[in-house]
């Protein structure tokens, strides 16, 4: 049973004792670990970077060696995690830290898996590891999920089990552990390994160069050298000096590394241009080095006069040499290569514009462009918008630029050139008094001198902003500006009606904004039906009806 002794361990106390920094080549700087179900295992992680696992890990005391590395970014989500609060690696450095060191973060972890009963356990570490001697004061931590410790998972707890390392534990009861006999299956308390081949006697088997030809062995000669009769394998050497796989007492052409003269033309393999063949009447009757089997232009030297550009038409008879492809396909006389409109006669037909499409396939023919590139049926050349579509050409302010790629600033579907407010959405164009500025961003609707912020009266102009009940609305736009209930003090200048009551003051009697609407388009209802009427009765004119009713819509009575 493996055990925690001497100074090999940095033991981590419940009491939480800090751990004195030896020179190391690593430092455990973080300890993670993840139970699931009745198993757990534990991540010890550093900011050096091993690749492969080195060391151990002890638990209350037990030595598990590390059997994993990870790097720090495939640490389980779930993981629970411990640093150290005075380690000045993953956090802000100690005040007063003389020596500068840069703060850390986890490389890599190197990590185990066992299984431990839940309860406080202490963790330490094995020294000259890659996970050694901690830096700041770990405490004890509280994991496990199992009935109790069990490194091999071999059901039967480390204090109880003879090899706690290993689940196989004595299975020939020789008194050794599996992981540590040299012939687990095999009874050898001696352990005994004549040959040092790290395999027991008792099952090692065959062994060649022991001088003792056993089981599947040719021969053994006490050696391992080759050469002697006897290969390093132990089986019976045949001296075949070229390696061509036929010994040299039977090789025709010994020191060919092929397998002689397989054609049998008195040529050995090696030397023999045209293997397969008698030379001697089928192999390179023009002398070019080619076979004739495989020369395209037999009977001339391919090295000069053959198929320089390897499009299958020997340089005698090809009309377009140099050309790879196999001439003028389509008898235009421009070898294929350069023929811009292959399958076209060039002279004709070709690509007169040089837009890069042939003149049989080009819809805009003339056009240097590559035609049509909105699709509007327009060629770009007299397209008045060539990347838009419009089909119709509209072009409003005759520009000889089309509406739909005109300027639009605020997106209400009126171009800037004719929106009487660019810059604000629009799209009514409403001007209540028709002075080329739109409503949106006129800051005086009425034009009488007075910013709408200030208008007692915004829509109406009421330069002198007159107000006799002094209600915070103008007389021009109180229905009633003396605060009686009726209207005597209707302007002198406007028409009224029996009350007293000009259009507007009778509008606004009708549908009073302080009563209580169940709704913005009840009020809005009642302004325009009450505007109407006053229309209709003569008190107000078709402008001034509809510059209440927009006051009413623009308002916020009812909402």
């Amino acid at each position: 049973m493996s055990r925690l002794t001497g100074s090999l361990l940095r033991q981590i106390t419940l009491a939480g004792l800090l751990a004195v920094p030896a020179v190391a080549s690593a430092h455990t700087i973080q300890i993670c670990w993840n139970d699931v179900g009745a198993t757990t295992t534990f991540y010890a992680g550093t900011y050096h970077n091993p690749s492969t696992p080195s060391g151990s890990i002890f638990v209350d005391g037990f030595e598990n060696p590390f059997t994993g590395v990870i790097s720090a970014s495939s640490l389980p989500a779930e993981a629970h995690c411990f640093v150290p609060l005075d380690s000045y690696y993953l956090g802000s450095a100690p005040a007063g830290n003389p020596d500068g060191v840069p703060h850390q973060s986890v490389v890599v972890f190197q990590t185990f898996t066992s299984a431990y009963e839940n309860s406080v356990h202490t963790v330490g570490f094995s020294a000259y590891s890659y996970i050694e001697t901690p830096i700041g004061t770990y405490t004890a931590q509280t994991f496990g999920g199992g009935a109790c410790s069990d490194a091999d998972f071999d059901g039967i707890c480390n204090d109880d089990d003879t090899c706690p390392l290993d689940a196989e534990n004595d299975g020939d009861a020789d008194g050794l552990c599996a992981d540590a006999d040299n012939c687990p299956l095999d009874y050898n308390p001696g352990q005994s390994d004549t040959y040092g081949t790290s395999a027991g006697d008792a099952c090692e088997g065959d062994v060649c160069g022991d001088g003792v030809v056993t089981g599947a062995e040719e021969c053994d000669d006490g050696n391992f050298a080759g050469g002697d009769g006897c290969s390093g394998i132990c089986t019976l050497e045949v001296t075949d000096t070229d390696g061509d796989g036929v010994p040299d007492d039977e090789d025709i052409c010994f020191g060919d590394d092929a397998t002689g003269d397989s054609d049998s033309d008195g040529v050995c393999d090696d030397t023999d241009w045209c293997d397969g063949y008698d030379d001697a009447t089928a192999a390179d009757s023009d002398g070019d080095l080619v076979c004739d089997d495989l020369d395209w232009c037999e009977g001339y030297d391919d090295s000069a006069a053959a198929d320089a550009d390897s499009d299958g038409v020997c340089d005698f008879n090809d009309q377009c040499e140099g050309d790879d492809a196999t001439g003028d396909t389509d008898g235009d006389f421009f070898c294929n290569d350069v023929d811009t409109c292959e399958g076209a006669d060039d002279l004709t037909e070709g690509d007169h514009d040089l837009d890069g499409v042939c003149d049989f396939n080009d819809e805009c023919e003339g056009d240097d462009a590559s035609g049509d590139t909105d699709g509007d049926l327009f060629c770009d050349t007299s397209d008045n918008c060539p990347v838009d579509a419009n089909p119709g050409q509209e072009d409003e302010d005759g520009d000889a630029t089309g509406d739909v790629c005109e300027a639009d600033t605020d997106g209400d579907g009126v171009i800037d050139d004719y929106d009487n407010c660019d810059d604000d959405f629009n799209a009514d164009q409403a001007d209540n008094e028709d002075d080329g500025i739109g409503d949106v961003c006129d800051t005086d609707d009425d034009n009488d001198g007075v910013l709408d912020t200030d208008d007692n009266c915004p829509v109406i102009p009421n330069a002198d902003q007159v107000d006799l009940d002094g209600d915070g609305q103008g007389d021009e736009c109180d229905g009633d500006d003396d605060a009686d209930g009726l209207c005597p003090a209707t302007p002198f200048d406007v028409i009224y009606n029996a009350d007293g009551c000009s259009g507007v003051q009778a509008v606004a009697l009708t549908c009073d904004e302080t009563a209580t609407w169940r709704n913005h388009g009840s009020y809005v209802n009642c302004v325009v039906h009450a505007a109407n009427d006053a229309r209709s009765e003569g008190l107000l004119t078709n402008k001034e009806s509809a510059a209440i009713k927009r006051a009413a819509a623009r308002s916020d009575v009812g909402q």
